[in-house]
């Protein structure tokens, strides 16, 4: 059961961020100036305070990881 169906909401592990021309999931509580991993697997070596994600696409890649990880109830 996933959490739409249970009807409960799980964390927001992720957050959206401009990274190489296109929108990315980062992890939520990276702190400015931390490096990370996109949930694509592409490094990001230092992340910004200002997450302007502005009219980026979005990456596919993220797109369809963070689905799933809402599917398996692990983030919204």
């Amino acid at each position: 059961m996933n959490t739409i169906e249970s009807g409960t909401r799980a964390p927001r592990l992720y957050r959206w961020y401009a990274h190489a021309g296109e929108r990315h999931a980062i992890e939520r509580d990276l702190a400015a100036g931390e490096a990370s991993e996109t949930l694509c697997g592409e490094s990001v070596a230092s992340v910004s305070e200002v997450l302007a994600v502005g009219f980026c696409p979005t990456c596919g890649k993220c797109s369809t990881a963070w689905g799933e990880q809402i599917a398996l109830g692990k983030s919204s």
